[in-house]
This record gives C-alpha cells, sequence and structure tokens, in this order.
C-alpha cells in the first residue's frame, strides 16, 4: 500500500519536472517549502501548547522577544495593573499616604 501512494508521488513529481521544466519546478518546490514553513511559525506562534517546552528560558525569551502572548498561566496587562497598580496598593492598605 505505501509503496504504491510512493510511486505515484514519485510519478508525479516526474511529470511536473517534465511539464515545469527545472527553474519553475525548483521555483514551486521552494514556494512549497516557504509556505509549509510559515504555517509551522504560525501555529507555533498562535496556537498554545498543553505541554512544558524542553528549553524553557530560551523559548519565553524568544516570545517576548517577539512580542507574542506568553503563554498559559501568565497574568494579562489588565490582571497586572488591577493587582499591582498604585490605585490597588491604595485599596488593600490602610495607612497609605496619598500621592
Amino acid at each position: 500500500m505505501k509503496l504504491k501512494i510512493i510511486g505515484g508521488l514519485l510519478l508525479a513529481l516526474a511529470l511536473l519536472y517534465y511539464k515545469l521544466g527545472e527553474l519553475r519546478f525548483a521555483l514551486l518546490g521552494a514556494a512549497v517549502a516557504l509556505l509549509v514553513a510559515s504555517f509551522y511559525a504560525a501555529k507555533w506562534a498562535f496556537i498554545p501548547r498543553s505541554e512544558l517546552p524542553r528549553n524553557r528560558v530560551r523559548h519565553q525569551r524568544l516570545r517576548l522577544y517577539l512580542y507574542l502572548h506568553p503563554g498559559r498561566g501568565h497574568a494579562t496587562w489588565w490582571e497586572l495593573h488591577r493587582e499591582w497598580s498604585r490605585r490597588a496598593s491604595y485599596k488593600r492598605a490602610t495607612q497609605v499616604r496619598p500621592s
């Protein structure tokens, strides 16, 4: 079964090479490779994973450098503002001097 599929793919690639020529076949291959690479990059950037990456520090630094969402379990801007702003500390504290 696998041999038939591989043979069919090789035959289709040979026919494409024959019809398109060497340069256009190479351009088509480069375009397909670029499309697949951009798909995997978009998947990595926008779809969160359920498991932790192997090197978490490098992964986190790269995501922060690219201004992507840091991942599950991290606070959003609004949550940080709500918990750590001047107003939040003023609401929690009993003896606070307002500025």
